[in-house]
């Protein structure tokens, strides 16, 4: 019988290594839709949907996948599966007889149909680990969607953890020449008394997320120092990002009833248009105080005769319309609405363009029923700026550590604790 286990586990590990070696894969490694009529994905953990996708290996609450469907011939055979990554979210050594016990892939069955909206959806939800699918190796995850014709549409991190470390830190004010003010530098500590690390300089790495992105993390931090018990990741200027300021937002729960920032509401033969405020750049603006949701949404709908677990199927889409008084020296520049509704990504469909009727750059997005926070963001180098926006170092923000570790021989990074720290509570 151990014979025949290894026979397999050899197989599969021939087929990741010439996976990896010559690309065949149509996905990225990385949160993305490939498709257009696939709208509102969200991966979270159960306990909350503003929830960062971390989930405790062997934990009994489970991650959440859910995802509308808006074309006309709906896909009713969606399956999914996981893919194991290293630290640096390339695709691990591991078959997937080693990290899963269980089926490698499974069909979505949890499939309703929208009621009561101007929008038709079929809305899609999963969770797991479950009974056909579960994780047996911490680590670095891709959740990958795909319909029947083994054709990609949804790609989703997120992260299986151990605890075995204990993480405690606090941010400060940028330390380098010119980021005093508008930069935010984290420093931590990491308790290892329940693990013996033979060389934690070379086994040991860490990644520091801001406000739950990807996009901008730092990532591969070896320890800084180190005692019997503990590793110290406090640099001088090394791991620290831009503050930004606290996230612009509007209020779309209510369509009857406009929430903040909204100015008209149109209903259409498709749906609603909805038309916000115009706004303008805050990079000179002093720091204002805000109550936000760090970049991200919240798919909601009020209304007293309808119970809040019903939101995700009855909550409706609009067209939303954002206009930006852009000035002179940022009109030659790409911008683009970015936060949770984007997968912070600079998508095609969220860039701003130049309407010479109302002399305003403008964006028509299609959105979901809910509460939003976004950023305008400028492009440079085909990374996200906040030149539009400004950094101010009292901007609460929230960072999220991870702490990976791989000794030598072994073939996978594990994840053996995860902290976070918020910016408000610094020394």
């Amino acid at each position: 019988m151990n014979r025949l286990k290894n026979f397999f586990l050899a197989q599969f590990f021939l087929l990741s290594i010439i996976t990896n070696l010559f690309g065949e894969n149509d996905y990225r490694l990385e949160d993305y839709i490939y498709t257009d009529y696939i709208k509102t994905v969200q991966l979270y953990n159960v306990v909350s949907k503003l929830s960062f996708p971390i989930i405790h290996l062997g934990d009994k609450n489970s991650l959440m996948l859910a995802f509308d469907d808006m074309s006309e011939n709906n896909n009713l055979n969606y399956r999914y599966t996981v893919i194991h990554c290293n630290s640096d979210w390339t695709v691990s050594n591991l078959g997937e007889l080693e990290y899963l016990d269980s089926y490698t892939d499974d069909k979505i069955v949890n499939i309703q149909s929208s009621f009561n909206t101007r929008v038709y959806y079929n809305h899609y939800t999963v969770s797991i680990p479950n009974e056909n699918l579960n994780f047996v190796k911490s680590g670095n995850y891709v959740l990958r969607v795909f319909d029947s014709d083994n054709k990609t549409i949804i790609t989703k991190r997120f992260c299986v953890v151990e605890t075995i470390v204990n993480i405690t830190g606090n941010t400060t004010l940028g330390t380098m020449v010119g980021e005093i003010d508008t930069y935010q530098e984290v420093d931590f500590l990491v308790n290892t008394k329940n693990i013996f690390i033979r060389n934690p300089f070379t086994e040991i790495k860490a990644t520091v997320l801001q406000n739950f992105r990807w996009d901008n993390a730092i990532q591969n931090i070896p320890p800084q120092s180190s005692t019997a018990e503990s590793l110290n990741f406090d640099y001088m200027g090394k791991i620290t990002f831009p503050a930004g300021k606290e996230f612009r937002w509007f209020d779309l729960q209510n369509i009857s009833n406009p929430g903040y920032q909204v100015r008209y509401v149109k209903p259409n033969d498709d749906g609603y248009d909805i038309t916000l405020y115009t706004e303008k750049p805050r990079y000179e603006s002093p720091y204002f105080q805000d109550v936000d949701i760090n970049g991200k949404f919240l798919i909601r709908q009020h209304n007293p005769y309808v119970e809040q677990l019903e939101d995700d199927i009855r909550s409706d889409y609009a067209n939303v319309l954002f206009s930006l008084k852009v000035d002179p020296e940022f009109e030659k520049s790409d911008i683009y609405i970015v936060g949770g509704l984007s997968n912070w990504q600079m998508l095609p469909e969220n860039k701003l363009t130049y309407n010479s009727k109302s002399q305003l750059y403008e964006a028509d997005i299609l959105l979901k029923q809910g509460l939003y926070n976004y950023y305008y963001a400028v492009a440079e180098n085909g990374k996200i700026t906040n030149k539009l926006e400004g950094n101010w170092y009292e901007t609460e923000n929230e960072y999220t550590v991870f702490i990976y570790y791989r000794p030598v021989g072994a073939r996978y990074d594990r994840i053996i604790g995860y902290g976070t720290i918020n910016s408000k509570k610094r020394n």
